[in-house]
């Protein structure tokens, strides 16, 4: 596969086998296509993948040590960030969390004062 230029590319881990054989895809941010996928979530081998593709200025990661490690061999300069899927997934588990604290808090006697300070606690944590 030969796209061109991808200066935005995002990398996530594929099963080829649950359990057994993994491997990484490498995504356009553009165009929402696969351009690539390797046999491998080695750091190394990604790291070789990313370095043949100078022009990548922003890489999508999903939290993998080794994928930011791959990264950050290839090229300093490349921009890491969190991919949308992972960042709305700890922001539904941190609110439902501060949510379900909140309610724990809340006695049958608790005031509408008290209501409101659990959702502020909640809106301001």
């Amino acid at each position: 596969m030969n796209p061109g230029p991808i200066p935005f590319v995002g990398i996530d881990d594929i099963a080829f086998k649950k359990r057994f054989s993994y491997g990484t895809v490498f995504i356009d941010l553009e165009t929402g296509h696969p351009v690539n996928m390797i046999s491998s979530t080695d750091s190394t081998a990604v790291a070789q993948w990313i370095s043949t593709h100078p022009e990548i200025n922003l890489i999508t990661v999903d939290g993998s040590r080794s994928f930011a490690k791959a990264v950050r061999d290839a090229s300093p300069a490349i921009l890491q960030v969190a991919d949308q899927w992972h960042v709305l997934h700890q922001l539904f588990d941190a609110s439902k969390k501060t949510i379900y604290d909140c309610l724990l808090n809340v006695s049958t006697t608790c005031t509408d004062e008290d209501i409101c300070r659990c959702f502020y606690i909640m809106l301001t944590n």
